[in-house]
């Protein structure tokens, strides 16, 4: 681990992450998905991923972030519009998978709906989308492009055959390896008052780039080189900090406090809170929370001692307060 060293907080940053409200009436895929009985699966009949050299998993990291946006750029509005022309009751807030989950319900009560496409593709679309949320980047280096063309056949299936255009387009330009180019199309304005959903989707962009770039690998090393139980060297944020709460109350001493005295539980809960908003789609809590969202994972890394990573995080929370006290437009690319 980096050895401990201390940076300042900026001054106009929420000095806590208490006053996080208590999510209500807000459902998690993690929590709430419908059991899947005999139904295809990604995982099925493919061939054991091993673990990756340093070079492929950085490749496989810039895969992550492309499909990331991807799916928020274009397979989610996607289905969103399609919801909307047929008069349906779409699910609370922008997440891929309840929507997806819902077209299911709706083929499963009606076979002539959807006629385009099959329950087991719509679940492998779901299989594409946890792969990224739940980072699992063996995975995603060797099927990038079936997940991708998974997502162009939903499109397609719901009549977006614009989306499912960019998509293809999206897979040519990432076999070009022209990665960076692929995100950030928005620009984000922080000082616009009320929601905005361009803006939410740039903060979104960032917190998940953020996530997979600087916080998952801190957390991962520190677990493998805290605890012998760590058998999985893996990238999942989700697990990895459930992991981290469950050995913190088993107790041992796991964090030490760092540079301020902190909530141990209360970060750890927070900073699932923000990858929770960030995987799901919660358009308005990270318009509102981001700032709290960032600060929880200062405070994380802090706890477990990563001086360079904590570095690194803080200057683009830094970035992003002089953007919104300036006024003035920045585009995501500059921070991933």
């Amino acid at each position: 681990m980096p050895s401990y060293c201390s940076y300042g907080w900026e001054t106009n940053t929420p000095s806590t992450v208490e006053t996080l409200p208590k999510e209500t009436n807000t459902p998690s895929t993690e929590q709430t998905q419908p059991k899947e009985t005999n139904t295809p699966s990604t995982e099925e009949n493919q061939p054991e991923v091993k673990n990756l050299s340093l070079e492929d998993e950085r490749k496989a990291i810039s895969i992550a972030n492309c499909l990331f946006f991807v799916l928020n750029e274009h397979v989610s509005p996607a289905i969103n519009r399609y919801f909307f022309k047929q008069n349906l009751l779409a699910p609370t807030g922008n997440d891929f998978a309840e929507s997806i989950y819902k077209l299911i319900s709706e083929k499963n009560n009606n076979m002539d709906f959807l006629s385009k496409i099959s329950s087991g593709d719509l679940y492998e679309a779901v299989q594409g989308r946890n792969c990224i949320c739940h980072l699992n980047i063996e995975k995603i280096y060797s099927n990038w492009e079936q997940i991708l063309c998974c997502w162009a056949i939903v499109c397609d299936a719901v009549d977006e055959p614009e989306s499912s255009n960019s998509i293809r387009e999206v897979r040519n330009r990432m076999n070009q390896q022209s990665f960076k180019a692929l995100v950030g199309a928005r620009s984000l304005r922080l000082a616009i008052p009320d929601y905005n959903e361009g803006n939410a989707f740039a903060l979104t962009e960032i917190l998940f780039a953020s996530m997979l770039k600087i916080l998952a690998p801190s957390i991962r090393r520190f677990l493998t080189s805290t605890t012998t139980d760590f058998q999985c060297p893996s990238l999942d944020v989700f697990q990895n900090l459930k992991e981290i709460l469950r050995l913190s109350r088993a107790g041992g001493n796991l964090l030490n406090n760092g540079e301020f005295p902190t909530d141990v539980e209360n970060t750890l809960k927070v900073s699932i809170e923000a990858r929770n908003s960030v995987c799901h789609g919660r358009y308005f809590k990270i318009l509102r929370d981001w700032q709290i969202y960032f600060v929880s994972w200062l405070a994380l890394l802090d706890a477990i001692k990563d001086c360079e990573a904590k570095k690194k995080l803080k200057k683009v929370l830094d970035k992003l307060i002089e953007s919104k006290n300036k006024g003035f437009s920045i585009k995501p690319t500059r921070f991933i």
